[in-house]
């Protein structure tokens, strides 16, 4: 990974951080069930379209076109699973109007899936596709 990815990913995370610990209690945006949720169906999705190649692509094995392509079903599964989370949640949130108590976790959960789902992607898939496949590492230390 290069220097600038690896920049990049540490001032995506220093940015979240920085904005959860400043807002509110960081055990707020912690919610098992919807983690849970949201990996599930990226990792299904993976496993479902690409089989445990799908899962080889966080090891490095696979060429880089056909990375890009797990990357692209990553991707969709992942906004997939922040609307799904999101939709259950505004259901639960819609069936407990009557008892006002309820609303606030159901809305919770509603947003969390969609965090987890964004943060999925900002950390994990957006600087996927940029990594070098095994053959142009190769091409390129020979070439130093």
């Amino acid at each position: 990974m290069k220097a600038s990815n690896m920049l990049g990913e540490g001032i995506i995370a220093a940015v979240l951080t920085f904005l959860v610990i400043n807002g509110t209690d960081f055990s707020t945006f912690i919610h098992f069930p919807s983690m849970v949720f949201v990996v599930g169906v990226i990792v299904g999705s993976l496993l479902f379209k690409h089989g445990t190649e799908g899962l080889a692509l966080f090891i490095g094995t696979t060429e880089y076109e056909r990375r890009k392509e797990i990357v692209k079903t990553g991707v969709k599964a992942t906004f997939t699973a922040g609307a799904l989370g999101f939709f259950i949640g505004l259901v639960q949130l819609l069936s407990n109007l009557s008892d006002p108590t309820k609303v606030g976790p159901a809305l919770a959960v509603s947003l969390l899936t969609v965090i987890y789902s964004l943060v999925i992607y900002l950390i994990i898939f957006l600087p996927l596709p940029a990594l070098p496949d095994e053959k142009t590492s190769e091409i390129e230390e020979k070439e130093d």
